[in-house]
């Protein structure tokens, strides 16, 4: 899906096109899977999807990151203690 997608005339379960629909309609059955959906919260849902995929840091946020520190406090305290002499 891009991100120009519209989103409002896309099932969120299973990527079906149902097209475009008048702003009174409210809620929508897909004519593929039988989903029922609310017009906005299936569109958020999308809009949900198309920003996962579009994320610069999705490779970070898959893969198991832990912080390490730099320099534990002894060490800091002796750099420190050297540069100001």
């Amino acid at each position: 899906m891009s991100r120009w997608e519209p989103t409002s005339q896309v099932c969120s379960e299973c990527g079906y096109k149902w097209g475009k629909l008048d702003l009174r309609v409210r809620s929508v059955q897909c004519l593929n899977c039988g989903t029922e959906h609310n017009r906005d919260g299936n569109a958020a849902k999308n809009i949900n999807k198309v920003g996962m995929g579009n994320r610069h840091d999705s490779k970070r946020t898959q893969r198991n990151c832990q912080t390490t520190t730099v320099a534990e406090s002894v060490e800091a305290s002796r750099i420190t203690e050297a540069s100001a002499r």
